[in-house]
């Protein structure tokens, strides 16, 4: 599957591409990312800042060394849409913070359905914070903190312009073919808007991502340093469940993937539930994003994979063999959590979702860490890794069914996914069983492809 996530907010970030379908009423987070043209903006950013020759400085208004504001951002990524955004930055600590709430709109009725997401980059990295699970986007000390507005001292002038009814002066850098931004700047010299456009390197198409500032200050967001700490605790150690009792027998737990043809590997994967992977599809389907398309996921499968109910931290994984990424830090225990990161009615920490009993509207997602994973006959048990431990392994693959062609089109998925509407999507769950139940498409059913070439290869 793609990472069950999805980021919008990530318009100013570099972000994996696991994040499920992209709502223009929700923060994108599934299916987080998908490679927004946001993270192309980021990486474009970065290589002008490195390269600027000559930089004519002092000529455009200095960004004060911290700095807040809210925005309207839209991006080509996600055809226009736009979103809200809170921004902040301090330059000398070379710390940056974005946060986006928004409201997932295929939420069970009357369930709390506000997915709160922050994304902090400082120099080596990149995290992102969902609803209070906070994972890693990216580590290395060869990525490099990267402004905003880094460009901006090699800026031109490009003269006083009308922005809103009121005058702005504008400043506008340019590297033919390669980048161009202008960032507009009201009466009291700070921003009140900023467009970026670039080559985005993943599509090789035209990109832009553009920022409506609002209430633009010199100060730090309130409660920076707070947030900032509560951040780095929770994504250095991701917190465990309860171990069970000594004693406690592993146990089957059965599982689906929506996956690439012939590609049956599910170490360093998400799967789900039923309902947990039918609120996986039809979101994605209902969002105009069908998987075939989208990650190239055409096949579904049915396994049974034993495990410890020892739950560790949901992964978000996205890829297969060398492209593959896992967002968390847990790379032991099966990982698991709520949908879409969807809070609990009456709230509570995220370790309430990860340990907590399943929400019978909504269903599970489950990660599965290539290093917990069981090999050469050993069985899941308590040990830690360097003592042989493991907490999971592959039982059987049941059933896989070309889901695209079989599910989505010759059953009319997308009809019942619009009929039901929202999780937990009954119709579209029993449509999703049933087609597992046989091969009988009169009853549902779609034939098992186990073992036999990719049929949508002509």
């Amino acid at each position: 599957m793609a990472w069950r996530a999805s980021l919008q907010l990530a318009v100013l970030f570099i972000v994996p591409a696991h994040v499920r379908a992209a709502q223009a009423t929700a923060p994108e987070a599934h299916s987080i990312v998908h490679v927004l043209a946001a993270a192309a903006s980021q990486a474009v950013r970065e290589h002008v800042a490195a390269g600027l020759s000559s930089p004519q400085l002092g000529l455009a208004p200095p960004i004060p060394d911290a700095w807040s504001s809210t925005a309207t951002t839209s991006a080509t990524s996600t055809q226009g849409a736009k979103a809200q955004v809170v921004l902040g930055e301090v330059l000398s600590t070379k710390r940056r913070v974005s946060i986006q709430e928004g409201d997932f709109p295929y939420a069970p009725a009357g369930y709390p359905d506000a997915i709160v997401e922050k994304v902090f980059q400082f120099e080596g990295g990149q995290t992102v914070e969902i609803n209070g699970a906070c994972l890693e986007l990216a580590h290395s000390s060869a990525i490099p903190f990267s402004s905003l507005f880094a460009w901006l001292p090699a800026a031109h002038d490009g003269g006083v312009v009308t922005h809103h009814g009121e005058p702005a002066h504008r400043w506008v850098y340019t590297v033919a073919g390669v980048f161009g931004a202008e960032v507009l700047f009201g009466t009291n010299n700070l921003p009140v808007a900023m467009t970026e456009n670039f080559t985005d390197p993943s599509t090789k198409l035209p990109a832009s991502v553009t920022y409506e500032f609002a209430n633009f200050t010199a100060s730090a967001l309130p409660g920076w340093d707070r947030t900032w700490s509560a951040m780095t605790r929770a994504c250095a150690k991701p917190p465990r469940c309860e171990k069970p009792p000594a004693g406690s027998q592993p146990q089957n737990v059965t599982m689906f993937i929506f996956h690439p043809p012939n590609n049956f590997e599910i170490a360093g994967q998400d799967l789900g539930d039923p309902l947990g992977d039918t609120l996986f599809v039809c979101q994605d389907i209902l969002g105009g994003k069908p998987n075939a398309t989208d990650h190239d996921y055409q096949w579904l499968s049915k396994w049974t994979v034993e495990l410890l109910p020892w739950w560790g931290q949901y992964q978000n994984c996205n890829g297969y063999g060398a492209s593959n990424n896992c967002l968390s830090e847990e790379k032991f225990l099966v990982g698991r959590e709520t949908p879409e990161y969807l809070p609990q009615p009456g709230g509570g920490p995220a370790l309430q979702r990860q340990c907590g009993p399943t929400d019978p509207r909504l269903g599970q997602w489950f990660s599965l860490p290539v290093g917990g994973e069981c090999k050469h006959g050993s069985v899941p048990n308590f040990r830690e890794p360097a003592d042989g431990g493991c907490s999971w392994r592959k039982v059987e693959r049941v059933k896989t069914i070309d889901g695209s062609r079989c599910l989505v089109e010759g059953h009319d998925y997308k009809a019942l996914c619009a009929h039901d509407g929202r999780a937990p999507f009954p119709r579209a769950t029993s449509a999703f069983l049933a087609a597992f139940a046989s091969e009988d498409a009169s009853k549902g059913g779609c034939p098992d492809l186990q073992g036999t070439a990719d049929v949508r290869q002509r």
